[in-house]
């Protein structure tokens, strides 16, 4: 239907506007014209000028990136696995992260481990693997692992609010013979791959591994060579700024060539052997798990909630004590970091 047309008799005085302009003065309407567009730039410039402002003293952030990270559960040799995983669990649902991570050591990809997994499997949202050296015992391999566990692969990377997180494998076979019963090595064909991933980012990385990049003891056989190539990496442009790895059963940091190494303490234990075995729960907890005697176990489940903002890395921890005696009272003089704990710190980042 064709729309009427305005009868051509209309006066131009009934036009909205006309009247209030036919009773002030043109030159006035003008000033009021110019004292308005005035206002607007000023309110624009102010604008445009706090937001730089804002920027330049760094009060205005990106959305910081927040993960939760554990490690060393040993799902395999703990009589409580279940509390524990729960624990750590219910409290990343509730405080919500971008994503959690467990740092190796987990539990044996077996039927009988499938509750653990589901567990896991709780959180609502993204979660990540890194295969440890225990996860392969009863002739377990890695690939068995990475099925189980529903791996990308046995390293692999993602991306998180413009950071790049790289999971790689600590146990690949030396070429010159392993130094011990475990693997603990990077071969040439991931070493390629590291490579060629940090090629194609611009962005800050974070490495997560099992086995420590820096520790003299139980460390990455070829660690030197790694870190080497990350500080090589670095003063090229690059922009690695930390490790987290577990394994090692303490807590502690080694800022080293301006990257932090980042040990995570087990979530469930400190290993003493068996010169100071000693049963911890009671004798049927002991025939149920027989190597339990040969650790220390923490009273509650150990992790850290980890939050990056601008140019810091703040890791909040937890502490808890011992079941039963412990190492002092076993007659074991440790350094202090190993404690049942994992202590809260800010970390800057350099690169």
């Amino acid at each position: 239907m064709k729309q009427a047309k305005s009868p051509k008799s209309q006066a131009n005085s009934n036009i909205p506007g006309n009247n209030y302009i036919s009773k002030i003065s043109f030159d006035s309407f003008l000033q009021r014209c110019i004292k308005r567009e005035s206002i607007l730039k000023l309110t624009i410039t102010a604008a445009l000028s706090l937001t730089v402002s804002l920027y330049s003293w760094g009060q205005v952030e990106k959305e910081p990136l927040i993960f939760g990270v554990c490690s060393d559960l040993h799902g395999d040799i703990m009589p409580d696995t279940k509390e524990r995983l729960n624990q750590f669990i219910d409290q990343m649902n509730e405080e919500k992260p971008d994503f959690i991570v467990q740092l190796g050591d987990f539990f044996m990809p077996r039927p009988k481990n499938d509750l653990f997994l589901d567990i896991w499997n709780r959180f609502n949202g993204d979660s990540f693997h890194v295969i440890g050296n225990h996860e392969t015992d009863g002739e377990c391999t890695r690939d068995e692992v990475v099925e189980y566990l529903d791996m990308p692969g046995r390293y692999y990377s993602f991306k998180r609010k413009g950071f790049q997180f790289i999971v790689m494998d600590g146990n690949d076979s030396n070429p010159s013979g392993n130094a011990g019963y475990y693997a603990r090595y990077i071969g040439e064909e991931q070493l390629n791959w590291l490579s060629n991933t940090l090629r194609k980012t611009k962005d800050r990385v974070v490495i997560f591994i099992h086995q420590s990049l820096i520790n003299t003891h139980d460390g990455v056989e070829n660690r030197d060579e790694i870190r080497n190539f990350l500080e090589t990496y670095n003063r090229s442009g690059g922009r690695v700024v930390a490790v987290f790895a577990g394994h090692s059963h303490f807590d502690k940091v080694v800022t080293h060539g301006g990257i932090h190494y980042i040990h995570i303490n087990s979530m469930s234990e400190l290993p003493v052997g068996k010169g100071y075995s000693h049963i911890r729960y009671s004798e049927e907890v002991d025939r149920q798990f027989p190597t339990i005697k040969y650790v220390i176990p923490y009273r509650d489940p150990l992790y850290a909630m980890c939050r990056i903002e601008g140019d810091t890395i703040a890791i909040t921890g937890r502490e808890t004590s011992y079941i039963g005696l412990s190492p002092e009272e076993l007659g074991l003089v440790l350094p202090g970091y190993y404690w049942p704990g994992i202590k809260s710190r800010v970390l800057l980042m350099t690169h």
